[in-house]
């Protein structure tokens, strides 16, 4: 009895695993980031944001039944920085400029609910949960690690939509 068990078990297993993919792959992005700190908002005309670029790239794996739900994990390397114009005495004759910049490294680890339709489009959403590696303020004549005073985990919201 007990192996007749075992071997029902097992097919539904078999058949179970044949209805199910799994694809993965690597992926790539350059984005463009922004921190926004209300120190720097409140700078006023000696504080400016300018635009900042950042790439990202991991792996990712999605294991979809056959009915089309699915969950969407990857691992990803991402860069967040932001560039400043910083004013020294702006609006007088003695006004100078100098350029500094905030860099921040993690490992982002996404964990998403996925829904496929038989055409190929889906809809996800859930967690990301982000790990900072790196954390450096870079300025004309140094650069100095700001990791202690930035948070060490960062949980997100997802939402996705695709082909």
């Amino acid at each position: 009895m007990k192996r007749l068990l075992l071997i029902l078990i097992s097919i539904g297993f078999i058949h179970n695993a044949n209805a199910q993919t799994l694809k993965a792959g690597i992926e790539g992005s350059f984005n463009s980031t922004w921190l926004f700190n209300k120190l720097v908002s409140d700078a006023g005309d000696q504080l400016d944001y300018k635009s900042t670029f950042a790439p990202q790239f991991g792996v990712s794996g999605v294991f979809t039944s056959e009915e089309g739900a699915g969950l969407y994990l990857g691992i990803m390397s991402a860069s967040v920085n932001q560039k400043y114009t910083n004013r020294i005495f702006p609006g007088t004759p003695l006004e100078s400029s100098f350029e500094s910049e905030t860099k921040l490294k993690y490992i982002d680890i996404p964990v998403l609910f996925r829904l496929t339709t038989k055409s190929g489009f889906y809809f996800e959403v859930g967690p990301q949960f982000s790990l900072l590696s790196k954390a450096e303020s870079v300025s004309p004549n140094s650069t100095s690690d700001i990791k202690s005073n930035t948070n060490s985990l960062n949980i997100s919201g997802q939402i996705g939509l695709g082909v």
